[in-house]
């Protein structure tokens, strides 16, 4: 005799079991076992498959996955689960981490999405939060659907069959331990521990990586803007230029050049998780942070041409320049304390919790400090001493 074995969903087999509903409910999964003994060997069918034994067994949640979840969704990230899994188990892993959370989100088979027509899966997509009993062919039509309907679609898979959807996802991430070649090969991502809390915690990583770029060009903006205002303003009212080149190019470079690697290690701020992905569209910079370069630019020019314009009335050019040069790098300093934060100001945190920015300004207030007072420093920059009264 032949023995042919079979293993699959408890339905598929057509093996029914009153305990099987029990085991579902409760998130077991349930794996049928099936078997025909044959007196030639032929093909496997799905016809009269005697059933055998039910696995039963438990595909633990990981402590960090409901966390991850509640995170993910203060952030505007929605998660569909598509599964293998009997439709039963899928929800109660579903409710249990947090993915159907009211009674509007759809829970479907994958039967029951091929009902669906294109139109009205993408009318649907963003209620629909569990697909059970799915294929890999699935995973293309909601990846398309959420797409035509303006998201940005990151989608997990680990078999060959996954290849396709992502690559149509637009980031496809897969599974490291238990991924194939091929789906990692078709992925952007390979999740290396396949752990779901690590893509939300990358998501947040991009974020601060993302803000700290928005940071170090806003104070570098406002320091590029204020020194424009000044050398106009002196233009304009017909005063000696304020900064000879090599001036500005000691602001731009050593001035403002060593405190913006400084802001782009900035640590993450609370608020980056309720952010949504609208923010990150786009220009990069948004309209608060040119109000504020240009608030804060001109600001500190006309204050700086002020200035300028007191003292030619009783100190040399040389003087008057140095004494300026001093002022703005003052306003850059404090303005990259200040810029560390999106919305705060350095009276409502501790500035000098960034310790590479406290240090890069104590580095170039001494560089600066022998700028002015040593006669090399005099020479290289076309500076002057100045009485230590004024400096303060």
């Amino acid at each position: 005799e032949y023995l042919q074995l079979y293993k699959g969903a408890p339905e598929v087999l057509g093996v029914a079991d009153e305990h099987i509903t029990s085991y579902v409910t409760e998130g077991f999964r349930v794996i049928a076992i099936g078997y025909k003994k044959q007196a030639t060997s032929e093909e496997f069918s799905m016809a009269e498959i005697l059933p055998l034994a039910l696995v039963v067994f438990e595909d633990k949640i990981r402590s960090q996955a409901k966390s991850s979840i509640v995170e993910c969704r203060k952030a505007g990230i929605s998660i569909i689960m598509i599964t293998g899994d009997n439709i039963l188990t899928a929800e109660h892993v579903a409710r249990e981490v947090g993915i159907v959370t009211n009674e509007k989100n759809i829970l479907i088979t994958g039967q029951e999405l091929d009902l669906l027509s294109e139109e009205d899966l993408i009318e649907k997509i963003h209620d629909i939060k569990v697909i059970a009993r799915a294929n890999p062919l699935h995973k293309e039509r909601v990846v398309r659907a959420l797409q035509e309907k303006g998201e940005v679609v990151a989608m997990t898979g680990d078999g060959v069959n996954d290849g396709p959807a992502l690559s149509l996802a637009n980031i496809g991430i897969s599974m490291g331990k238990t991924g194939t070649e091929v789906a990692k090969e078709a992925s952007d991502l390979v999740l290396v521990d396949d752990d779901f809390s690590d893509i939300a915690l990358a998501i947040f990583e991009a974020r601060t990586i993302s803000e700290n770029i928005r940071k170090t060009l806003t104070f570098l903006m406002t320091a590029a803007t204020s020194i424009v205002i000044a050398v106009l303003g002196s233009v304009f009212f017909s005063l000696p230029l304020p900064f000879l080149a090599v001036q500005i190019l000691w602001l731009n470079f050593i001035t403002a050049g060593f405190l913006d690697f400084s802001i782009a290690t900035e640590k993450s701020e609370p608020i980056y998780r309720k952010y949504t992905y609208h923010r990150y569209k786009g220009s990069l910079l948004n309209l608060y942070d040119i109000t504020r370069i240009s608030t804060l630019g001109v600001y500190i020019g006309v204050v700086t041409l002020g200035v300028f314009y007191v003292f030619l009335q009783v100190l040399s050019l040389d003087e008057a320049r140095t004494g300026i040069m001093f002022l703005i790098s003052a306003f850059i300093w404090f303005n990259a304390l200040n810029v560390r934060k999106n919305y705060d100001t350095i009276f409502s945190f501790n500035p000098f919790t960034n310790w590479y920015i406290s240090v890069g300004i104590i580095l170039e207030a001494l560089i600066l400090l022998g700028s002015i007072y040593f006669g090399a420093g005099n020479m290289l920059f076309t500076t002057a001493p100045l009485p230590y009264q004024l400096l303060l």
